[in-house]
């Protein structure tokens, strides 16, 4: 692939996991805090916002490694399921670099 082509996915996909973080503001945010669940997780899990992030994150990773299993297997997913399982993991690697900035500018 030549890395004007790659460069334009990568522009179309941050543009379609952008869309996403806005819209699940929604269903996720409370009180204009974008990690909102982050948050209200420490106390349910006795864990930092990062990792209840890590705990939510482990199940789409785990999927991506099924999927890649599956392809040496000769199970074949649509482009459009992988897509979903990619832009929640880019999504969840946003949130976690905002919890960090969060984290380190206090």
């Amino acid at each position: 692939m030549k890395t004007v082509d790659f460069l334009k996915i990568v522009d179309e996909t941050m543009e379609i996991c952008k869309l996403t973080l806005i819209g699940k503001d929604k269903e996720y945010a409370r009180n204009n805090d974008k990690f909102h669940n982050f948050k209200k997780g420490v106390p349910l899990e006795a864990k930092t916002p990062e990792k209840v992030l890590r705990g939510m994150m482990t199940k789409h990773i785990i999927s991506i490694y099924d999927y890649i299993d599956d392809l040496e297997n000769g199970i074949d997913h649509l482009l459009e399921e992988w897509d979903e399982k990619l832009k929640d993991n880019i999504n969840y690697l946003l949130i976690l670099r905002g919890l960090l900035i969060e984290r380190y500018s206090k």
